[in-house]
């Protein structure tokens, strides 16, 4: 346990760049404490407030009281999610791989915000392709990569405002880091996209 209860960790690798670090240190070696059955997960859990978000590929979000160790509500959207959701304000936002289960389904990917106390759904956005890219906050912005070869930016109304296409499916979960988006497409590349949906440079990677 951290010697700071109050912690967050609200989006994969906890931050917007990415860094996969906290500022705290355990005060012991790890231990289990508790265990509770949900289903098959791919994805990283968040955490905020005493409350872990948790994906299944089954397409079920559950929300956990860690301290009460029990589930206070959960969410069947139907689709699998292997990507991390993202806690933003009083959303939790998650994205659906529903070819995990369909082969080449590629019409039913939605990104949903649901809210963060009851797990109703506020809004979902039909998307071109599978995610796996985890979304990352941008000010009250949503951003993240999709399999149809697509980077998109989303209000937190749900409203597509761009989509940058870069050549190849993205796997990555982009990186936010002073106006810049950071991501990598299995064309090789590594972009940097502004804010606007602009192209600012890319690199192409020798590996």
């Amino acid at each position: 346990m951290s010697s700071k209860n109050n912690e967050s960790w609200t989006m994969f690798r906890g931050n917007m760049r990415r860094t996969g670090s906290v500022r705290t240190r355990p005060l012991t070696r790890p231990l289990l404490y508790w265990t509770i059955e949900l289903g098959p997960i791919i994805s990283s859990p968040i955490y905020e407030g005493g409350f872990l978000y948790v994906a299944t590929i089954t397409g079920r979000i559950f929300c956990l009281d860690i301290l009460r160790r029990e589930i206070r509500w959960h969410q069947n959207i139907g689709s699998p999610i292997v990507s991390s959701p993202l806690i933003l304000d009083n959303m939790i936002v998650c994205a659906t791989f529903d070819s995990w289960v369909n082969g080449d389904t590629l019409e039913n990917n939605f990104v949903y915000s649901l809210d963060k106390n009851d797990g109703s759904v506020i809004w979902r956005v039909q998307m071109g392709g599978d995610i796996f890219s985890s979304p990352c906050p941008a000010g009250k912005n949503i951003v993240l990569g999709s399999m149809d070869h697509s980077l998109y930016l989303l209000s937190s109304r749900g409203e597509i405002i761009w989509n940058f296409e870069s050549k190849g499916q993205i796997w990555s979960s982009p990186s936010y880091h002073e106006n810049n988006f950071y991501f990598g497409s299995d064309d090789g590349f590594i972009y940097s996209v502004d804010t606007d949906g602009s192209l600012r440079w890319k690199s192409k990677l020798n590996g």
